[in-house]
């Protein structure tokens, strides 16, 4: 998916949210670094407080409407 994907929250929510990037995050676990890739996600009345969503819950969480 790319920048701009227009997205629909499965938790029933009506407001649309919009993909902004597609980041890298990386994180420490016990003994090295792993890197999880995600996307900057925000809602479209709200765009200035993005969160950051892993692709596994990302899935889990939208549907891509357009």
């Amino acid at each position: 998916m790319s920048n701009g994907t227009l997205l629909r929250a499965r938790n029933g929510s009506i407001k649309p949210f919009i993909i902004i990037d597609n980041v890298i995050i990386s994180r420490h676990l016990v003994d090295h670094m792993v890197e999880i890739y995600g996307y900057k996600v925000a809602r479209c009345d709200r765009m200035s407080h993005p969160f950051i969503v892993d692709k596994e819950d990302f899935f889990a969480r939208f549907e891509v409407l357009a």
